[in-house]
């Protein structure tokens, strides 16, 4: 499988789970492109960016064996969950509340084993994390989290054909 085969597997997984904002239902929204949230509607939160990192490959002592390939899939969003007139004490707000139930859920889906048995093995995640939630001052409040995954895979270039 390759990186971008992976992206849109994760992709795949994460759009329309649905998380608790405000004390109601939502559903994540995913890109695999750079987003500003202040220009996104409010009915897209909470969105995600999911994008590859940095890569490694471990090749074999003449090159013919298949790759491992690890690299680090950068995935952060953007939430909302407080209305503008409520103040942050210490991390106690609904907006806290609602980015960690974001954290929860993905969390929760990404583990799954039915959601495992359909990767099939062409992917492992080695690695979630870490973890940041910070609040963000603008003219609305937002939550931005960050949740990289570490992803291992083989990676067959022998039997890759240009098309």
């Amino acid at each position: 499988m390759s990186r971008y085969g992976i992206i849109q597997s994760i992709k795949s997984a994460l759009e329309g789970l649905e998380v608790n904002v405000r004390d109601e239902p939502r559903f994540i929204h995913t890109t695999d492109t750079l987003v500003d949230p202040t220009l996104e509607a409010r009915e897209n939160l909470p969105f995600f960016t999911i994008t590859a990192g940095p890569e490694t490959d471990d090749m074999g002592l003449y090159g013919f064996s298949p790759i491992n390939c690890n690299f680090k899939l950068d995935m952060f969003g953007f939430t909302d969950g407080a209305l503008p007139s409520e103040v942050e004490d210490e991390r106690k707000s609904r907006l806290s509340k609602a980015a960690e139930d974001i954290i929860r859920a993905i969390k929760k889906k990404l583990t799954d084993p039915t959601w495992l048995d359909t990767v099939n093995c062409d992917f492992s995640i080695t690695q979630i994390g870490p973890i940041t939630v910070e609040h963000m001052e603008m003219d609305d409040p937002f939550a931005y989290i960050s949740m990289p995954l570490s992803i291992s895979y083989l990676d067959d270039v022998q039997t890759d054909t240009d098309e």
